[in-house]
């Protein structure tokens, strides 16, 4: 699934996609294991700072938390992080100094073309962050072949 997932862009809704607003949606579409069981995928979305984007499952058998929304839920507010900051409604990078503190932290990384730099979330940071609780911390309770799909830990 991760080989999958990590080189599928995301896409455009259609008609024939199960939401009612397919012409303002995107899609992330896997195929369904083959296997039984929970499959778990850790990933982040950016999304425009002030404005409101929600991550929405078409099925009843996709779930969704992030670290403000613990809880498993079919739709889930794309906000941000409450506690860290800079990355949520109150608190989000409006100045190049915020920008270069962020990256002398290594909480913010470059990737740079020559022509164009962009800037994006360390991971790391990303998911040892908790306001509900701590992406990191759910990852590091999978046990695969128990919690999760894959090969049992010898």
């Amino acid at each position: 699934m991760y080989e999958k997932f990590n080189y599928s862009p995301d896409r455009a809704a259609t008609p024939s996609d199960a939401i009612t607003a397919w012409q303002l949606s995107y899609g992330v579409d896997w195929e369904r294991s083959l296997s039984s069981g929970t499959e778990s995928l850790r990933t982040i979305f950016y999304t425009p700072a002030g404005e409101n984007y929600a991550i929405q499952s078409t099925t009843d058998y996709a779930k969704f938390l992030s670290a403000n929304y613990p809880s498993p839920s079919n739709i889930v507010p794309l906000d941000g992080i409450s506690s860290m900051p800079y990355n949520n409604p109150s608190l989000f990078v409006d100045s190049l100094q915020d920008l270069f503190d962020l990256v002398g932290d290594r909480k913010v990384c470059i990737s740079d073309s020559g022509v164009k730099a962009r800037f994006f979330w360390n991971p790391e940071t990303i998911y040892k962050q908790t306001s509900q609780t701590s992406i990191h911390a759910i990852t590091q309770g999978l046990v695969a072949g128990q919690t999760c799909l894959g090969p049992p830990s010898q």
